[in-house]
This record gives C-alpha cells, sequence and structure tokens, in this order.
C-alpha cells in the first residue's frame, strides 16, 4: 500500500506523527491517516497497522491528535534522532531514491522509561504487550518481524538491533535493525553503544 501511495505523490510516501523536528515512529497523525486510508490501509483496530500480539490498536488519542499504531513506522522520516547521534535518516522519504534494504516498517521493539513492558494507567493502549514477541517468562524481546523498501519481511534476533531514532531518546529506545553499509562515518562510529541492550 505505500508503495502504491508513492507511485502516485512521484515517490513520496506519508511519515508518522511529526512533532517539531522529530517524529514519534509509533503514531500517524489524522492527515497521514488519510493517505494509508486512500490506498486500502485504514487504520482501523486489530487491522494492518498492528501486529497480532498487540491487540486493540491502532487507536485514535482524541487528547493528542493522533493514532497510535502497534508497529514502528519510519516512511518520511528524513532525519534520525538518539543519544550519540542527529543527523540525515536512512529511512525512505522518497521512495525512487530509497535504498530497498532501507527499514520501511519494523515490530514496536521498544524499551520505556529504561524497563521493557511500560506501564502508563492513564493510556493502557498504548502500552499493551509492548514490545512483543518476548521470551517466555520474561519481558526482554526475542526479536521483531521487519518490512523493508524492497518488499521483503524478515525476523530479526534482537541481538542484531541497533537504537537508532526516536522523538524522546532519554525515556523511549526503539530498536530495529537496517544494514549499516551506507551510515555516515559519524553514526558508525557509535554503533556499539546503540546495539540492543537486554
Amino acid at each position: 500500500g505505500v508503495t502504491i501511495y508513492g507511485g502516485n505523490y512521484g515517490g513520496a510516501i506519508f511519515t508518522p506523527r511529526s512533532v517539531g523536528p522529530t517524529f514519534v515512529q509509533l503514531a500517524i497523525d489524522p492527515p497521514n491517516a488519510a493517505s494509508a486510508n486512500s490506498v486500502g490501509l485504514p487504520l482501523a483496530t486489530n487491522g494492518v497497522w498492528t501486529c497480532p500480539s498487540r491487540p486493540g490498536l491502532p487507536v485514535y488519542e482524541a487528547g493528542v491528535n493522533h493514532y497510535n499504531i502497534g508497529y514502528q513506522y519510519f516512511g518520511g522520516i528524513s532525519s534520525w534522532q538518539n543519544p550519540v547521534y542527529n543527523g540525515p535518516s536512512r529511512s525512505p522519504v522518497n521512495l525512487n531514491t530509497a535504498q530497498p534494504h532501507w527499514a520501511l516498517a519494523a515490530d514496536a521493539v521498544v524499551k520505556v522509561n529504561g524497563a521493557w513492558g511500560g506501564n502508563d494507567p492513564s493510556r493502557p493502549y498504548v502500552y499493551a504487550n509492548i514490545p512483543p514477541h518476548c521470551a517466555e517468562n520474561s519481558p526482554v524481546p526475542q526479536g521483531g518481524n521487519q518490512a523493508f523498501v524492497d518488499g521483503s519481511v524478515r525476523w530479526i534476533q534482537a541481538e542484531k538491533m541497533y537504537f537508532l531514532s526516536s522523538w524522546d531518546s532519554s525515556g523511549r529506545l526503539c530498536y530495529w535493525y537496517q544494514d549499516t553499509k551506507d551510515f555516515p562515518a559519524s553514526l558508525k562510529t557509535f554503533l556499539p553503544a546503540l546495539r540492543f541492550q537486554p
């Protein structure tokens, strides 16, 4: 569906929620939800925008005017932000210039406020079953499914993931995998510090 949308708009694809210069890859603003709906990707509960292990999403939050989704979505993210790097992303902003190995979406492997399995009683729908795919009797994720620009989907072991970007780089550590071959040198230098930590 994202590829179809890009084909209709010169390769440009809709973005997740933007907050100033940063992007909340776990949420989508209403105008972009309408864009997704236009190509058969409606933000409907228990639809294509959430892992079956995270039922009840997407859900609209009126107080902040966005949809919380069950995956990380990287389309249109032009910059990455983490504790050691703030600069151009290697995420697909335009499908005509994106590399086939760039991640388009990933399971929500997110550490919230220093712990796996974040909790906020006022917003249980956001934190339910995050991260999915944990080891038995453990909150630590084993890995996650990821979709790439070339249309492929793969299971990625958690140990291969990095904390590459988040809208809250101290409280929301968002992990996913991407081949590092075209990362900027300034980011490659710090990759060991960004590697997945159980």
